[in-house]
C-alpha cells in the first residue's frame, strides 16, 4: 500500500507509542491526515509524547489495546518490537489490515530522500554513528536517526537540507518493510538474537534481509566477505556489492593498515576504537563512504576524532591499577565474546554478565572465557544458566542485583586487572533499557572507594 495514496480523512491507527510512533504521528499529522487513532498499553499520564500529540483528529485508548484498533482501519503502524504474539496482532493479521513501521512510512513519505541504512545483529549503533561523522567532517550535510533512539520520522522532518539521511535499522523496523529501499546498505553481521519476538532464526535473518530486498541495479549493499546465513538472500541481490573482512575483500584490514582493494588508505594508529569487531565496524563505515566518493586522507582525519559512543566499551575509571569497564550496550552473546576478546588473553578480565535471558546458544563464550576471565560474576534473571556455562571455565559466583556482582568483583580485583560490565543480555528484569542499566553501573563504579 501506497501512504500517501490513502484520503487524508482515512483513519490510520498506531499501535504503541513510544518514541518511534511519536516521530511517526508527527509525520502524519504534518502530512495532513486528520483521522488518527493511538492504541498504548500504558496509561496517558505515564505516557511521555501523549501530550503533545493530543487535540483535534487524534483519539487514543490507553491501558491496553482493545478491537477498537481494528474499527475502519486502513494502515497500521506498529511500534518497532511489539509482540507479535499479542492477542490483538493475531486479530490484525486476520483483518489483512497493511501493516508498517516508522521506516516504511519515512520512505514512503519523501521517497526522493537518500538514505544510507546500517543493520545487523552487533555494532549498528556505533557504524551508524561513525559513518554520520565520516560523511559531516568531510563536508556532506547528513542526519542520523532510527534505532539509535532518534526517531526517523521526526528526523525527515527537521533536516530536509540532507544530502544522506544515515538510519540504524533493527529487525523489529524492518519486518514490516515494504518498499523502504535505500541508496546503501550496510548488513554488518548475523547471529541469533531476538528469538522470542521472530519465532526463528530463519525469520530473523528473512526480517534483515528486507534491508537489501528492494535496492536496484544503482544501489549498493556494503557486506562482510563471508556470511553464509544470508547468502540465500544475498544471491538475490541486483545491486552492487563492496565485501569487507579480514579475509580479503574490497575493503580489508592487516598489521596495522586499511586497504581498498590491495591499495594502502591509512594506518589506524590513532583510532579510539578498541577491538577486533570495531575494525570491522570501521570498514564497513569506509566501505560507504569510500563509494560516495570521499577521500583516504579526509576519511583518515575525520576517523581518528571519533569517539566509542557510550556504554560501548566506555572505560569509566581506574581505582588502584584496576579498570573498570562499560559496555552495557552488550546484549547479545556475540557481543559479549567480542567484549572479552578485547582485551589480552592473560586472564585479567573480571566479568559482570546477566540480566534477562534471551536463551541463546553460550557455547561461543568458550575460548575467549578460557584464555581471558579469570571470575565471573553473574547476576539477574539469567545468573543460574550462565553459572552453570561459565563454572567449569573458569571460577564464578552468582548474586542477585548488579549492584552486588560489582561489589563481588571489586573485592576479587588486583592490580592490573578489568573489571567488565558486559552483560549478554536484555536490561528488562531489573532496569528501563540498557542506557539505565550502563548509567546506574557507572554511578556505583564514581562511588567506589
Amino acid at each position: 500500500m501506497m501512504i500517501l495514496n490513502l484520503d487524508k480523512k482515512e483513519r490510520i491507527t498506531l499501535l504503541g507509542l513510544g518514541l518511534s510512533n511519536f516521530g511517526a504521528a508527527l509525520l502524519l499529522k504534518s502530512l495532513g491526515f486528520s483521522n488518527l487513532f493511538i492504541s498504548e498499553a500504558s496509561s496517558a499520564d505515564a505516557n511521555p509524547f501523549f501530550a503533545e500529540l493530543k487535540g483535534p483528529g487524534v483519539s487514543c485508548e490507553f491501558g491496553g489495546h482493545t478491537d477498537l484498533v481494528l474499527e475502519r482501519t486502513s494502515l497500521l503502524v506498529v511500534s518497532p518490537g511489539f509482540p507479535p504474539q499479542a492477542p490483538i496482532f493475531h486479530k490484525i493479521q486476520q483483518t489483512g489490515i497493511p501493516v508498517v513501521t516508522d521506516i516504511e512510512l519515512a520512505f514512503q513519505a519523501f521517497p526522493d530522500r537518500k538514505f544510507i541504512a546500517v543493520t545487523g545483529s552487533n555494532g549498528k549503533s556505533t557504524t551508524t554513528a561513525l559513518l554520520h561523522h565520516l560523511l559531516i567532517q568531510c563536508g556532506l550535510k547528513a542526519s542520523i536517526g532510527g534505532n539509535i533512539g532518534i526517531p526517523v520520522c521526526k528526523v525527515m522532518l527537521d533536516r530536509m537540507d540532507c544530502d544522506f539521511h544515515v538510519v540504524e535499522l533493527s529487525s523489529y523496523q524492518l519486518e514490516h518493510a515494504q518498499s523502504f529501499r535505500p541508496e546503501i546498505a550496510i548488513f554488518l553481521n548475523i547471529t541469533p538474537n531476538h528469538i522470542d519476538h521472530h519465532g526463528s532464526y530463519e525469520s530473523y535473518t528473512r526480517a534483515k534481509s528486507r534491508i537489501f530486498f528492494n535496492q536496484k541495479p544503482q544501489d549498493t549493499l556494503v557486506k562482510p566477505v563471508t556470511c553464509l546465513e544470508m547468502d540465500p538472500f544475498i544471491s538475490k541481490h541486483n545491486g552492487k556489492k563492496i565485501c569487507f573482512g579480514f579475509d580479503g575483500g574490497d575493503i580489508t584490514y592487516r598489521d596495522g593498515l586499511f586497504y581498498e582493494r590491495g591499495r594502502v588508505l591509512f594506518p589506524s594508529e590513532g583510532v579510539h576504537l578498541p577491538g577486533r569487531h570495531n575494525l570491522e565496524n570501521i570498514m564497513a563505515a569506509m566501505a560507504a563512504a569510500l563509494s560516495l566518493g570521499l577521500e583516504a586522507p579526509d576519511l583518515e582525519k575525520a576517523l581518528i576524532t571519533f569517539y566509542p559512543l557510550e556504554h560501548r566499551l566506555e572505560t569509566v575509571r581506574e581505582i588502584k591499577g584496576v579498570k573498570y569497564i562499560n559496555d552495557s550496550k552488550s546484549t547479545t552473546v556475540d557481543a559479549m565474546v567480542k567484549a572479552i576478546e578485547s582485551f589480552g588473553p592473560s586472564r585479567r578480565v573480571i566479568l559482570l554478565a546477566g540480566g534477562h535471558d534471551k536463551l541463546t546458544p553460550l557455547v561461543p563464550l568458550t575460548a575467549a572465557t578460557s584464555e581471558r576471565v579469570r571470575l565471573a560474576v553473574l547476576f539477574g534473571e539469567a545468573a543460574t544458566r550462565f553459572h552453570d556455562f561459565f563454572s567449569p571455565l573458569c571460577p564464578s559466583v552468582t548474586t542477585d542485583t548488579m549492584e552486588h556482582a560489582l561489589d563481588e568483583a571489586a573485592k576479587a580485583a588486583e592490580p592490573g586487572d578489568v573489571i567488565l560490565l558486559s552483560p549478554g543480555c536484555a536490561s528488562f528484569d531489573q532496569f528501563k533499557n540498557f542506557e539505565h542499566r550502563g548509567a546506574v553501573f557507572k554511578e556505583l563504579v564514581q562511588n567506589l572507594r
